[in-house]
């Protein structure tokens, strides 16, 4: 595998949903031009610190939606591309959901 150091977290729009219980965040991202590509994995984080995996999608995908988020709590995301041998590139950049109301003035 091609060690990949680029991979460009574009950002993330948070839309109501009528059939769920919170929000629909959609996570974007640039494709990796790789000939091996496995894959991206998608992190998320409520503080910016501890990040947990939670998504897992095909090489071809350049967005998941994340449902029923809450628009009341801070969110954090990046996503790795790996290869088909589960090698994992360094974090994209950050995005982030900060909401206003948790901020203490």
């Amino acid at each position: 595998m091609r060690k990949i150091t680029f991979l460009v977290l574009l950002g993330f729009v948070l839309s109501t949903c009528s059939a769920c219980f919170g929000y629909n965040a959609v996570i974007t991202w640039s494709k990796v031009p790789d000939g091996d590509l496995g894959g991206y994995t998608i992190y998320q984080s409520s503080n910016g610190v501890k990040y947990k995996k939670i998504a897992t999608v095909q090489p071809t995908a350049t967005k998941i939606i994340l449902h029923n988020q809450s628009k009341y709590v801070n969110a954090y995301w990046y996503v790795k591309s790996f290869d088909i041998n589960g090698n994992e590139s360094k974090p994209s950049n950050i995005v982030k959901y900060i909401h206003l109301n948790l901020i203490k003035k």
